[in-house]
């Protein structure tokens, strides 16, 4: 921590450059390629590096976390609205509980995300992880949160939303074409394997990947069921692991939003946390563009199958 160099700059004055911050030595870029790439290098350095005991370096273990944490949440979530979809879809039938089924998956839809947080730490980090705990003996592991219980949190949170976009997709399906198949002698999961899977996968695959999206633009849970905002030591360990299910975990969104470096870094704003707001909103408007490209293209080709 005390070893460093003084140098001296142009006005004469002398500043002292810790040797622990110092993370690479290379000559000025000359010309705007050259800029360019430099510019490039830095960023890939930042993302792909390993942050290491100094809390120096890349993003590789928050960005290796979050990226877990979008996959399994959105499988959960979209997976569940999924199911639930074809359920309610087959079973239900129109009058006053599909209202009351549509307009309850709009108000949970509408629930903030802290709130969906309070309720993962109460039901799953101090409920079943303590459970978890209590029954294998080996101390505070699951019940001190996870990428487990974030990843189930999210995926609770992002269903609703999934499941109103999955139920759109099939009832955009005409009952005409179903209730020729049931005339033919069809079954109901026939009907739903060869009439509405082949006309609404494409809108179905869109619901599910807006799961993915939601749980992508979600911060403020993942402070209650587990992300720490600590950037030290390495979540892949040695080769190529997912991260640990147990224990606190690192998240871009976290990581921005408390930021572990001092209060004067803080204020004036480090080029790590803006870097991880600008991931982690790509990831977000990259699902969320996918998935409404497939939503727009089913009702498209549903379009013309029906006019046809």
């Amino acid at each position: 921590e005390r070893t460093g160099l003084l140098l001296r700059d142009a006005s004469d004055s002398v500043v002292f450059l810790r040797l622990s911050s110092l993370r690479q030595i290379s000559r000025a870029p000359v010309g705007w390629l050259d800029k360019g790439e430099s510019w490039m290098d830095q960023i890939l350095s930042v993302l792909l590096e390993t942050p290491d005991s100094w809390g120096l370096g890349g993003l590789r273990q928050a960005l290796t976390s979050t990226l877990a944490l979008i996959l399994l949440a959105g499988a959960i979530g979209g997976t569940l609205a999924l199911l639930a979809a074809l359920l309610l879809n087959e079973r239900l039938r129109p009058g006053k509980w599909a209202l009351v089924v549509r307009r309850s998956s709009e108000w949970l839809a509408a629930v903030p995300g802290v709130v969906w947080g309070g309720v993962g730490l109460g039901l799953l980090v101090w409920g079943a992880g303590a459970h978890l705990d209590a029954l294998m003996g080996r101390g505070l592991t699951w019940g001190n949160g996870g990428l487990l219980w974030a990843s189930i949190t999210l995926g609770v949170l992002a269903a609703p939303l999934s499941l109103k976009r999955s139920m759109e997709a099939l009832e955009e399906v005409p009952k005409q074409w179903r209730l020729v198949a049931r005339s033919c002698g069809a079954t109901r999961w026939q009907v739903l394997r060869m009439v509405v899977l082949p006309s609404a996968w494409r809108g179905l695959l869109g619901a599910w990947l807006s799961a993915f999206a939601r749980a992508a633009g979600e911060t403020a849970p993942l402070m209650l069921v587990g992300a720490v905002h600590s950037i030290g030591g390495d979540v892949l360990e040695t080769g190529i692991r997912l991260p640990s299910l147990s224990g606190g975990f690192p998240h871009l969104g976290v990581l921005a939003c408390d930021p572990p470096w001092s209060v004067l870094e803080a204020e004036l704003g480090h080029p790590v946390a803006y870097l991880s707001i600008f991931v982690l909103t790509l990831l977000c408007v990259g699902f969320e563009l996918t998935a409404s490209t497939f939503l727009l293209e089913g009702r498209r080709r549903l379009a013309k199958e029906v006019e046809a």
